[in-house]
């Protein structure tokens, strides 16, 4: 299209007057810019008039047809120039089903079929209204040089969804960052009292927005997911000392639990929205200072997860919400990887030289129990790994978490 688009004005002669005001709308037309073809001044004695009608419309950019009530009927019924001109387009209409090159002009027109059949599809402007003459008259140029007055807005960047097999976005899970450094904190400076300097961290959160539970609701959950296989359960409940009982927080519980002569410390916390962050003393420090057990590891964190899962039930949430679960060990280094079970003992010394070791992973709830030992070893393995590449088959793993779901520690 050129800088002045070309455009034909197809209309019926109606009356004096009715000429007048497509006259005047082709001068408008030409004062804006747009090369508006008309007969009465394209026209001059001799010409041929189908001709005209048939170059003007296959050259044009645009074709206006003004749709007063008689140009309806004669093209509907194909009579005179406005039936020939019916034919033309239909022609062009059929060739490209697709354009937008004709313009339906409302005009004069107070029947039901505002439109010739041929263009009935097409979306019109009305230009009945007189008082509306600029605004129309506005309207139909910018559509004519193709400047939308409401410009669609550009595409964004998509964003990221993890799919379910329905193909439903899910929520994704997110620790509340704030909230889980703010009780790292209290909870590394109570462990500091005792010098516990080797430490185990897990922190959780679920992708599920509903959840927002009461500090009474988050207290009864907790009480039904602990379990009591392995020594003290992971968020221990001692609710008969009423200085370790778990205790209500502005946005949740919290339990503190630093007994010195035990050698044992325990600081959990759970918030409303389903966040939950532990700290504990490891079982190895009770026993054989020094170490790190295999076996012990693998149950703790079966246990952990199995926790975790009840808890999410608890609340309410669904099978395929998403959880995302990080687990950290520091003050591990030069501490030798054995076992706590002398049929499972290790052949040769591997001892550890970082001092921490970190591992996470984001799963469904259902996961827990349907692909746990699958789970267990991808947040276990990272740790072995550092005792000079040690490695277990996975039918240990399924051994010792089999054995523990099953309420017996192997």
């Amino acid at each position: 299209m050129s800088n002045n688009p070309r455009v034909f004005i197809s209309y019926s002669h109606d009356s004096d007057l009715h000429k007048e005001w497509v006259r005047k709308l082709a001068s408008d037309l030409r004062g804006s810019g747009v090369d508006a073809i008309l007969d009465q001044w394209d026209i001059r004695l001799g010409d041929d008039l189908a001709v005209f009608m048939e170059s003007g419309i296959t050259s044009a950019d645009r074709v206006i047809a003004v749709c007063s009530e008689s140009y309806v009927l004669k093209a509907n019924e194909g009579k005179g120039g406005v039936g020939y001109e019916k034919m033309i387009v239909t022609g062009e209409l059929v060739k490209n089903l697709g354009t937008n090159k004709f313009i339906p002009l409302v005009r004069g027109n107070n029947t039901v079929n505002k439109v010739p059949v041929c263009l009935s599809s097409r979306a019109y402007i009305d230009f009945e209204n007189d008082n509306e003459y600029e605004a129309r008259l506005k309207e139909l140029i910018r559509d004519i040089f193709g400047v939308s007055e409401n410009e669609k807005p550009p595409l964004g960047i998509p964003p990221e969804f993890e799919k379910e097999e329905d193909n439903k976005p899910v929520a994704k899970a997110k620790v509340n960052a704030g909230w889980a450094e703010e009780h790292r904190d209290k909870a590394k400076k109570s462990a500091s009292t005792q010098g516990i300097n080797t430490l185990w961290e897990i922190s959780s959160s679920i992708g599920n927005p509903n959840i927002n539970a009461s500090q009474k609701e988050l207290l009864a959950g907790a009480r039904k997911s602990e379990i009591k296989t392995f020594g003290w359960p992971i968020g221990v409940m001692l609710e008969n000392r009423d200085e370790y009982r778990p205790r209500p927080t502005a946005d949740g519980i919290v339990s503190n639990i630093n007994i010195g002569d035990r050698e044992s410390f325990d600081y959990w916390s759970w918030n409303t929205a389903g966040d939950f962050y532990l700290l504990k003393s490891i079982f190895e420090d009770r026993k054989n200072p020094g170490e790190i057990f295999f076996n012990t590891r693998i149950v703790r964190t079966t246990e952990a997860l199995l926790y975790i899962g009840k808890m999410y039930e608890e609340l309410g949430a669904n099978d395929t919400d998403e959880i995302s679960i990080r687990i950290n060990y520091e003050g591990i280094e030069g501490r030798v990887l054995s076992s706590s079970n002398p049929n499972r003992m290790l052949h040769e010394s591997r001892k550890i030289a970082e001092n921490e070791c970190s591992s996470e992973i984001t799963i469904k709830l259902e996961d827990i129990s349907n692909d746990l030992v699958k789970v267990v070893k991808s947040l276990v393995g990272p740790l072995f790994v550092l005792f000079d590449f040690f490695e277990l088959s996975d039918e240990v793993y399924a051994d010792i978490v089999n054995h523990f779901v099953n309420g017996k520690v192997v």
